[in-house]
């Protein structure tokens, strides 16, 4: 009998032919209607299917497993051939890589190799992938690697905040995990970030555990590094002593021993005793073996040679300088020299330029605090993690049985609503669970809070300490002659008008107020609020002591002696902070 499978296309009827010609016509509508006519090919269809699947899955897994076995392969590469190990990721199709294992392997192994050749990226869609997968899956050393260069990545950036948070989150991982390697780089680039943060006591602290780890790791060039760096860190923090010896640990065979030559002279001259002799040797050494100078470093080398009184070579040296730019520290130098030659011109020339530009750089630390805030909370948070977390398993573990045994009472008792009891569970769990991410996001907005208020009060400090220290000299020119001094121009004329403001005091004391009042928060007028009893004599003499006035200034001021000045702020000062004003606190730094 010849068979017509037209019906699989969907065909209304099939027509047979018997052996002997005989038309025969068989309606057929559904497949199913032949299959249970003929019951072994609806068998072989089952079996045909199954195994249709296994193959797929087979080599599904195959394919897997082989690319996995290739990304390893390519990993091991990576320390001494990173060159090789890029080329061979380019090489991958990535249309390939099926499994979210082998795509996020792949993710950190290229974002990896492009960091060891020295190819620093800005791309964060380079570790998307393996930030996603091993944020919940695969193993500890990976969540390690992909934490460290998502913060390179933010370094990279500039967002050293985020950094940060990554750099910290891949220490507190690497406690795990045994590579010692990694957890030096780790603590290196913490350092590092807060270096760009003038943070100078952290970026120490840290540098000395990335030295640690990489002695014992033992690979000579990390260990010449990071002594370098924790030479460099110990000679920010003016530890000179420590920074020399360090220095000298570092063999003539390696790439930093001309840079150590180099700091060494700048750790000579930057002493509080400074040995020229010694500086000049390093410098020249350094020179020889082609060392990279800065602009500022060259200033140090001028006046190196001026303290050895080679003046020709130091001004041939500084006249070349004269082109580059100038910031705080080339101004600095310019400074020291200057007075070194005894040249009094030039050098409160170049100290008000130092002043001038050293504001600016104080301006960008500030600026950086919050970086400062964010660092110290996440270093909290890496502590009390683990605390925490056992602490969260504690109450998870207690709550779950406490449910289950709620749950397995109820169920005895009123069999017929267990499934009301357990949307109840559910939504009880969901509660927990939500109540405590409110908690948590509640508790980090209010740490964030009071970080910033304690900055803001300490920068307010300050200011007001530095605006009454400069108020402290200013008050010695009073009715003095300020054609005899030897300040520059304009500082001479901003001088002159504070003096005018205050010597107007008898006639006028609403000029000198004012000026109060717009430098420091309002003061005097928030001081007429909250002491209505106060006289216009207090006042004024009150304005003189919040601006930072000595007494001796004031009792010129106001013709009286020493002792009665002395006597009167005394009381005012017992009367004010006695009192419960909203302002307490500003006239508590004000009357420091």
């Amino acid at each position: 009998m010849l068979y017509d499978w037209s019906y699989l296309q969907g065909a209304p009827a099939t027509c047979l032919l018997s052996n002997d010609c005989t038309l025969v016509t068989t309606m057929i509508r559904e497949p199913s209607d032949f299959y249970a006519n003929y019951p072994i090919f609806a068998y072989m269809k089952k079996v045909l299917t199954v195994f249709l699947l296994a193959y797929l899955a087979v080599s599904i897994l195959c394919s897997c497993t082989g690319m996995h076995s290739k990304l390893i392969g390519i990993e091991s590469l990576m320390a001494d051939h990173p060159d090789s190990a890029l080329a061979e990721l380019k090489k991958i199709d990535t249309l390939k890589l099926v499994s979210n294992a082998t795509k996020a392997k792949y993710s950190l192994l290229h974002t990896m190799a492009l960091d060891r050749n020295g190819i620093d990226t800005t791309n964060y869609s380079l570790l998307t992938n393996a930030v996603i997968y091993y944020d919940k899956h695969g193993p500890v050393s990976d969540k390690v690697k992909t934490s460290y260069y998502q913060g390179r990545l933010y370094f990279n950036n500039k967002e050293y905040g985020a950094a940060l948070k990554s750099f910290l989150k891949a220490l507190e991982l690497s406690e795990a995990v045994d590579d010692n390697w990694i957890k030096g780089m780790i603590c290196s680039l913490i350092a590092i970030t807060h270096n760009e943060n003038h943070n100078n006591a952290d970026e120490l602290k840290y540098h000395r555990m990335a030295r640690d780890f990489f002695v014992l790791n033992g690979n000579p060039k990390y260990i010449d590094n990071s002594t370098f760096l924790l030479a460099l860190a110990c000679h920010n923090n003016k530890m000179f002593k420590e920074a020399d010896s360090l220095y000298s640990c570092i063999p003539q065979n390696s790439p930093h021993y001309p840079s150590a030559i180099l700091f060494r002279a700048s750790n000579e001259i930057s002493r509080p005793e400074p040995n020229a002799e010694k500086a000049v040797k390093y410098f020249k050494t350094a020179s020889q073996l082609y060392s990279p100078f800065t602009v500022d470093l060259l200033y140090q080398y001028a006046y190196a040679l001026t303290l050895q009184s080679d003046n020709k070579a130091a001004n041939s040296l500084v006249s070349r300088l004269e082109s580059y730019p100038q910031d705080a520290k080339t101004y600095w130098w310019r400074y020291m020299i200057a007075t070194a030659n005894k040249n009094t011109k030039q050098a409160l020339d170049n100290l008000e330029h130092y002043s001038n530009s050293a504001n600016e750089y104080i301006n960008t630390a500030l600026s950086q605090s919050s970086y400062k805030a964010e660092t110290d909370y996440y270093s909290t948070l890496a502590r009390q993690s683990e605390q925490k977390m056992l602490r969260n398993r504690m109450l998870l573990i207690i709550s779950i049985l406490f449910t289950v045994i709620l749950v397995l009472l109820v169920k005895a008792v009123y069999q017929k609503r267990l499934l009301d009891v357990l949307h109840q569970k559910d939504s009880l769990e969901q509660s927990y669970y939500n109540l405590q991410g409110i908690i948590s996001k509640l508790k980090k907005e209010q740490e964030d809070v009071q970080s910033t208020e304690q900055r803001a009060k300490e920068l307010q400090s300050s200011y007001i300490s530095m605006y009454r220290a400069q108020y402290a000299s200013i008050g010695l020119f009073v009715h003095k002659d300020l054609s005899r001094s030897v300040l520059p121009v304009h500082i001479e004329e901003y001088v002159g008008q504070i003096i005018h403001d205050i010597e107007a005091g008898d006639t006028n004391p609403a000029l000198f107020e004012s000026r109060i009042n717009r430098d420091l928060d309002n003061v005097l007028e928030k001081l007429k609020h909250d002491f209505p009893g106060f006289s216009p004599d207090n006042v004024r003499f009150l304005s003189y002591v919040f601006a930072g006035l000595k007494n001796s200034s004031i009792a010129v001021i106001m013709q009286e002696s020493q002792t009665a000045i002395s006597t009167r702020k005394s009381r005012l000062k017992k009367q004010i902070l006695n009192s419960d004003t909203p302002n307490k606190e500003l006239y508590e730094m004000l009357l420091a």
